[in-house]
C-alpha cells in the first residue's frame, strides 16, 4: 500500500544524507513536506505552493476530480486522465477550460502517443507514464485529511505560496494554514497559477521567492 509516510521518509532520508534543513513542497509535494516537518523537528524552513489538501471545504471538488481521473485510466483513455487531472486545478485563462472534451481529449491521445514512440534518455519518461503516476498524486491527497491538525507543533518557518488564478479550492487549505500559523509568510504571485513552478509557467517567480525565504541558509531541495 502507497502511504503518504513512507514518502517523508525518504525526503527525510535525503535530509539527514545532506545536512539540509530547508525544504520546498509543490501540490502533493507540498502536503508531503508538510508531513515531513511533523515528524522531523530538526526543519528549519518549509515553504508549500498550494497544497491539495482534503477538507470538508475541499473534498467534494477533490474527490471529483479523482473519481473522473480513475474512470479515465480504467479505459486507457489517457488523454481524457490528464485532462480531468489538469482541469482539477481549473487555473483561470486554462486552454482546457476553453474547448469541449470531444475537442481536447483526442488532440491528447495524439500527443500522448506520438510521444510513447520516442526514444528517450536517461532519466526521462514518456508522457503516459507520467499521467499513469498522477495516482499517487491522488492518494498523497486522499491522506491528507486531519494534517493540519497533527502540524499544530511544527516550529519551522514557514512560506504559503498561491497563484492568483489557481482555483478557490487550492486556496481554502492555505486559509487554514495561516489560520493555524499566523506568522507564516503568504505570498499570492500574480497571473500565474497551479503551474507557475513548472518550465511551462513562470518558475523565476516562484525561484524568487524561495531565494528570499531560504537566503544566507543551507540549500533547500
Amino acid at each position: 500500500m502507497y502511504l503518504i509516510d513512507a514518502e517523508s521518509e525518504d525526503i527525510q532520508a535525503i535530509l539527514n544524507q545532506t545536512n539540509t534543513r530547508y525544504v520546498f513542497g509543490l501540490s502533493s509535494g507540498a502536503i508531503i513536506a508538510l508531513q515531513t516537518a511533523i515528524l522531523y523537528p530538526a526543519l528549519q524552513k518549509i515553504a508549500l505552493f498550494e497544497p491539495p489538501l482534503l477538507m470538508d471545504s475541499t473534498e467534494e471538488h477533490l474527490t471529483r476530480t479523482i473519481i473522473n481521473y480513475e474512470r479515465a485510466i480504467a479505459k486507457q483513455d489517457y488523454g481524457n486522465a490528464f485532462i480531468s487531472f489538469l482541469k482539477g486545478t481549473d487555473d483561470k485563462g486554462s486552454l482546457m477550460k476553453s474547448f469541449p472534451a470531444f475537442v481536447t481529449t483526442p488532440m491528447m491521445n495524439i500527443a500522448i502517443n506520438t510521444d510513447a514512440k520516442k526514444k528517450f534518455a536517461n532519466g526521462k519518461t514518456d508522457f503516459k507514464s507520467l499521467i499513469i503516476a498522477a495516482k499517487y498524486d491522488n492518494r498523497v491527497a486522499l491522506q491528507s485529511q486531519g494534517i493540519i491538525n497533527k502540524a499544530q507543533n511544527i516550529t519551522a518557518d514557514m512560506l504559503l505560496l498561491e497563484g492568483e488564478n489557481s482555483h478557490p479550492f487550492l486556496k481554502k487549505p492555505l486559509d487554514k494554514l495561516s489560520a493555524t500559523f499566523p506568522n507564516a509568510q503568504r505570498i499570492l504571485l500574480s497571473n500565474v497559477g497551479h503551474i507557475a513552478a513548472d518550465n511551462s509557467g513562470k518558475p523565476e517567480l516562484v525561484a524568487n521567492e524561495l531565494t528570499t525565504f531560504f537566503k544566507g541558509g543551507e540549500k533547500s531541495i
